[in-house]
């Protein structure tokens, strides 16, 4: 979502997991060239394809 001058309005997400998925998780971000944003954004994607394709 973007505001009235164009920048995108965001929200900061504060998350506790487990030190070896949050490692695994940067290593997969680095190893694709995507920010957090992006590889959060595929994820959800691809799930809700997948969900989309079983109804």
């Amino acid at each position: 979502m973007k505001t009235n001058n164009n920048k995108k309005e965001i929200k900061y997400l504060n998350v506790c997991m487990d030190k070896a998925l949050h490692e695994e998780f940067e290593a997969f971000c680095k190893a694709y060239g995507m920010s957090t944003e992006q590889a959060i954004r595929q994820y959800m994607d691809e799930v809700n394809k997948a969900f989309k394709n079983v109804k």
